[in-house]
């Protein structure tokens, strides 16, 4: 072989040993730095302050958490209720419960100006109080208005009632005492009305005195009262007489009429005189449809017997009366008719009446 190509050939063999060396330098790993002492303490040092930092962060967030409600009125605060979970009260939910538990005591609509807020707090265990404690202090601060009925009878102030129910039952029961339950009666249909012009008003108020129960409204409207009232003297009247047929003592009657009148004066017709007589605070004036058996009476029949003497009287047939239903409608005042009754359609007999047959003398 020529030295051309020996040199030719060395040259290759040296270019692919150097490429074969650059391939296995390229594929060699590094050797890792081994760690020092001081390099494994900063590490752990790092980690730690770490691990403390994310604590510290966690322990604020859970102690800086609200865990508490503070319940004011009016600014004031009347405790804190701890809180449970997600749950949480409302001002309007305990205002609500306070406002609901004092009408009960009361047994009336109350209403009140004060406020009530509440607000999100942090606040230790010791500081916790019940739901009942704050509604119970609310209600001993608050200031409740009652809501009330008032009887008005011809526009004058008779009664407060302590709502309006009360009053409506109280009204209702003087009305219910003169229902009428006769026997022979059979009632149909019955309508009332008072003959005083009364009607129910409703006020807030926050006096408590002089408010009275529905039973107690009901012993007074249904009481009497004293009027006055003049009287007109008629024929033959004496002092006496006036004074006892309206129900008066003769020396009350007098004091009301001195010194126009005394023990020896002498009344005329014509003259006034001044009565004081107890009559009912409401009247009631009931319009009823009613049903009753009325008597129809039998019928006489006489046969005269021409030789029997005048005096001679003799019962053939004793006959009976008959029955019949009437349908009448009929108007009182606290029980007393006022107005005749008229008969509402054709009456239903219910019996015929058997003809009584009787002989007299003719002579």
């Amino acid at each position: 072989m020529p030295n051309n190509e020996r040199e030719l050939e060395r040259g290759r063999r040296e270019r692919r040993r150097n490429a074969g060396k650059q391939n296995r330098t390229r594929q060699r790993k590094p050797k890792s730095i081994p760690l020092t002492y001081g390099m494994k303490k900063a590490i752990a040092v790092a980690v730690g302050v770490v691990f403390l930092v994310v604590v510290i962060v966690i322990l604020i967030l859970v102690f800086s958490r609200d865990n508490a409600i503070a319940i004011y009125l009016n600014g004031t605060r009347m405790g804190v209720l701890r809180l449970s979970g997600n749950e949480t009260l409302t001002a309007n939910e305990i205002f609500n419960i306070a406002r609901a538990q004092e009408s009960s005591r009361v047994g009336t609509t109350v209403v009140t100006d004060d406020v009530v807020t509440v607000d999100r707090v942090r606040s230790g265990r010791n500081d916790f109080v019940t739901t009942d404690f704050v509604v119970g202090e609310l209600r001993r601060n608050m200031v409740f208005k009652l809501e009330t009925a008032a009887v008005y009878i011809d526009g004058q102030l008779a009664v407060i009632v302590i709502n309006q129910h009360e009053a409506e039952a109280g009204l209702q029961r003087v009305k219910d005492r003169f229902h009428q339950t006769d026997e022979l009666i059979d009632i149909r249909e019955e309508y009332s009305r008072f003959v005083e012009n009364v009607e129910i008003r409703t006020f807030i108020t926050e006096e408590t005195d002089d408010i009275y129960c529905g039973n107690q409204a009901y012993l007074l409207l249904g009481g009497d009262v004293e009027r006055e009232w003049v009287y007109t003297v008629r024929a033959d009247d004496t002092l006496g007489a006036i004074a006892n047929d309206h129900g008066m003592r003769l020396e009350r009657l007098i004091s009301l009429n001195y010194p126009r009148f005394n023990v020896n004066t002498t009344i005329r017709p014509g003259d006034r005189i001044t009565l004081v007589t107890e009559e009912p605070l409401l009247s009631v004036k009931t319009f009823e449809f009613r049903e009753f058996i009325e008597i129809i009476p039998r019928p006489v029949e006489y046969v005269f017997i021409p030789e029997q003497p005048a005096t001679f009287r003799r019962v053939i047939n004793q006959g009976t009366d008959g029955e019949k239903r009437v349908t009448a409608f009929v108007v009182r005042i606290n029980g007393f008719v006022q107005e005749e009754r008229e008969i509402i359609g054709e009456p239903v007999v219910l019996r015929q009446p058997v003809t009584e047959i009787i002989e007299r003398g003719g002579g």
